[in-house]
């Protein structure tokens, strides 16, 4: 996920990309200190997620997302202020609104908001000459194979020429997590896990490694937390 984080506050600023980075610290931030700015960045740039302040001058945060609601690819836009002046009329153009200072517990659950609006049902691969889609339900894990990736789904499995890494982007924020740099497993597919290995439904067991087993366990508890 992208994120654009827009305040003329730098110490603001600093402190909302922290959360960002600890609710997900794959996703990409760029750091805006005014309106205009914002507004002729995404003329060449897409986000999936604006975090915007509301006072800056002109055009301030509600001016500026109504602009931005306009766009025709919009980003997912949420206030983050400290006034309630805005508050009622700020749903027209905003998905939340965040009050400051702002409580992680409360940042983190509307993140998981924007991650359920925002995230797919599907991923698309090419295998063959043939387009295949498949719903992000029935995949169990996808495998990396020197070049290729191996899609283990409740049905079969099918290979296409595309990196793990892209699908992992790609799916980002969706129940998707890296127990291993050669696997990628849906979440909702766990079965059991000890510290070294996963059972998954259909009783297929993948490793853990060292390296990504804080990172790996981190997504899986709040998941299980979700």
């Amino acid at each position: 996920m992208k994120i654009a984080i827009c305040d003329d506050e730098m110490a603001e600023r600093n402190a909302i990309a922290d959360l960002v980075k600890s609710y997900n610290p794959d996703f990409e931030i760029a750091m805006l200190s005014t309106s205009q700015e914002l507004l002729e960045v995404v003329q060449n740039v897409y986000f999936d997620l604006v975090l915007l302040d509301i006072e800056m001058e002109s055009p301030n945060g509600y001016e500026t997302a109504k602009l931005l609601k306009n766009l025709k690819d919009p980003p997912c836009v949420v206030f983050v202020t400290k006034s309630n002046a805005y508050t009622i009329r700020g749903y027209e153009v905003a998905f939340r609104y965040i009050r400051k200072p702002i409580k992680p517990e409360a940042f983190f659950r509307v993140m998981d908001a924007v991650c359920e609006e925002s995230k797919p049902q599907h991923l698309t691969i090419q295998t063959n000459g043939e387009t295949i889609v498949f719903s992000l339900q029935d995949i169990l894990y996808i495998e990396s194979n020197n070049y290729n990736v191996c899609i283990h789904t409740l049905t079969g499995k099918y290979t296409a020429r595309k990196s793990l890494k892209t699908i992992s982007t790609e799916l980002a924020v969706c129940c998707f997590a890296r127990p291993h740099n050669s696997f990628l497993v849906n979440l909702q597919k766990i079965r059991s896990a000890t510290s070294k290995t996963l059972t998954l439904v259909d009783g297929t067991q993948l490793p853990i490694s060292r390296n990504n087993r804080d990172s790996f366990e981190k997504k899986f508890m709040d998941y299980l937390r979700r």
